[in-house]
């Protein structure tokens, strides 16, 4: 399964893209009570499935670190850890960070994208 980000992008400063593919890995801590997730983008379909180096994977970020780390209980996110990964990076994406300054909450980098832009496939 893949996330699309359907959003318009410019790569190089003239390469226009309207969405792209990410691929996600993850991992549990040894304690099991988190999760380690790094994902990488694709230009398209067929070079996620075939999951070719592409020159987007090494230098397209999305505005973010490409490595989240999400506390995971068993109990309370369930079992589909796809689905828990998937979330985790939809709200990465689609929410402001933050940092008080002089007692006041700035937000220091906008979102990426809406929530809504974000949408699983491939299933």
């Amino acid at each position: 399964m893949a996330l699309i980000i359907n959003k318009q992008v410019t790569l190089y400063d003239e390469l226009v893209i309207d969405s792209f593919y990410i691929r996600l890995y993850f991992r549990f801590s040894l304690d099991g009570k988190s999760l380690h997730i790094t994902y990488f983008p694709y230009l398209s379909k067929e070079s996620f499935e075939a999951n070719a180096d592409n020159i987007v994977r090494f230098s397209f970020n999305l505005d973010r670190s490409t490595d989240l780390t999400i506390g995971y209980n068993r109990e309370k996110d369930g079992v589909d850890i796809l689905n828990v990964v998937h979330e985790a990076i939809k709200k990465s994406l689609s929410t402001d960070i933050t940092q008080e300054i002089d007692e006041e909450i700035v937000v220091v980098r906008e979102k990426f994208t809406d929530a809504a832009n974000i949408t699983n496939t491939l299933k």
